[in-house]
C-alpha cells in the first residue's frame, strides 16, 4: 500500500461483495485508505468497526445512459437469465408451461467468450423482455452464494435499465431493495413453484402496459446509473467531477426528466 500512498493523494477501495463478513480484513490494511465503500447498506456497520467515519454505501448499478432502453415493443414475456432454482432451471419444461399459459418464453442467453460483447448481448435481450425471472440468493441458493446474507445483484439493475420487471422471491432484507427499487420494478412471489409463478405471471401479463418499461428505464436512468456511484464516490473524496463525467450526468439528469414527455 505504501507504493501507491506514495503516488495518490486519495485512495478508495469498493468492495462489490461486502456481504461477505467472514472475510472482513484486518483494521491494519485499511489504515491507509481513505474511503471504504460497500455495496449493501447491511454492510456498513461492520466496516465501520475496522474503518471508522471512512465508510460511504455505494449500491448496484447499471451503464443505463449507455446500454439501457424503455422502449414499450418487447416480444418475450418471460426471460431466464443465470442462477435458478431447481424448478425454473429446466428452460425446456418451463417453455412449455409457459406456452400453456399463452405466454412466451426464451432461455438464457449464450455465454460469450468477449466480456463487453456478452454484456451488450444480454442488454440487448433484455430490452426485448417484459418479465426477468431473477430470485433471492437464499431462496435460490448455489454453492458460491452467501448462505445467511442475501443481495440484489446487476440481474436486478441490468433488467430494470432494459425496462424490464424483475419476476421471482426477493431479497427484500437487502436494504438496498427499499432504498434504490420502486414498486414498479419487480414481481414478488412468495413461494418457487413454477405452475404458481407462472399464473400469477400470466396475470401480470394481461396488466402490463408499455409505460411500465418506459417508467423502469426512466426511474433507473435517475436512480441506477453508474456514473451516480462514481460522483458520490468523488465527492466523497473532495475530488471535483471531471468535465466528461460531469457531462454525462447532465444528460442522464436531461434524459430522465424528458423520457416521460417523449414517449407519451
Amino acid at each position: 500500500m505504501a507504493q501507491f500512498k506514495s503516488r495518490y493523494e486519495n485512495i478508495a477501495v469498493w468492495i462489490i461483495d461486502s456481504f461477505n463478513h467472514q472475510w472482513t480484513p484486518p483494521a491494519v490494511s485499511l489504515r491507509d485508505i481513505d474511503i471504504v465503500a460497500v455495496m449493501r447498506p447491511n454492510d456498513e456497520a461492520n466496516f465501520e468497526k475496522i474503518a471508522p467515519r471512512r465508510v460511504i454505501v455505494l449500491g448496484w448499478g447499471s451503464d443505463v445512459l449507455g446500454f439501457g432502453s424503455g422502449t414499450g415493443d418487447k416480444s418475450v414475456d418471460i426471460l431466464r437469465l443465470g442462477r435458478q432454482p431447481g424448478e425454473w432451471n429446466d428452460d425446456i419444461i418451463t417453455a412449455s408451461l409457459c406456452r400453456q399459459a399463452g405466454l412466451s418464453f426464451e432461455g438464457r442467453p449464450p455465454l460469450l467468450d468477449d466480456p463487453s460483447e456478452n454484456q451488450k448481448s444480454v442488454m440487448r435481450v433484455l430490452a426485448k423482455s417484459r418479465y426477468l425471472i431473477a430470485h433471492s440468493n437464499l431462496a435460490a441458493p448455489a454453492p458460491y452464494t452467501h448462505r445467511r446474507e442475501e443481495y440484489i445483484t446487476a440481474r436486478w439493475t441490468d433488467a430494470l435499465a432494459c425496462g424490464a420487471v424483475v419476476a421471482g422471491v426477493q431479497p427484500r432484507s437487502d436494504r438496498s431493495f427499499d432504498r434504490l427499487l420502486w414498486s414498479g420494478a419487480f414481481l414478488d412471489f412468495d413461494r418457487i413453484d413454477l405452475k404458481y409463478n407462472i399464473a400469477a405471471l400470466k396475470e401480470a401479463r394481461a396488466a402490463w402496459r408499455p409505460e411500465v418499461a418506459s417508467l423502469n428505464y426512466r426511474n433507473a436512468l435517475a436512480k441506477l446509473d453508474w456514473r451516480w456511484r462514481l460522483r458520490e464516490l468523488l465527492n466523497s473524496m473532495g475530488i471535483d467531477v471531471p468535465p466528461i463525467l460531469a457531462k454525462e450526468l447532465v444528460e442522464l439528469s436531461s434524459h430522465a426528466n424528458n423520457w416521460g414527455s417523449q414517449t407519451t
